[in-house]
């Protein structure tokens, strides 16, 4: 089991509750075994989240994770 640190930005908090998905990534990254972004990702995935995600078309960059209009970096 590994341990959380939530750090606050901005109202991430209040939007991701909004969308109910606050306590589902908490839920997911207390599942994980250990720190491996690989693994992280896996449990998102798991959870439906989709992988690897453009949403813009002038990056080249992609999230590590993504659902309903959330972007999540490992």
């Amino acid at each position: 089991m590994v341990e959380i640190e939530i750090f606050v930005y901005k109202d991430a908090e209040k939007i991701l509750e909004s969308k109910r998905l606050l306590q589902e990534i908490k839920s997911i990254l207390l599942s994980v075994s250990k720190v491996d972004h690989i693994e992280i990702q896996e449990h998102f995935r798991l959870w439906g989240w989709a992988l690897e995600r453009y949403i813009l078309k002038e990056v080249t960059w992609r999230w590590d994770a993504y659902k309903d209009k959330v972007a999540v970096s490992i």
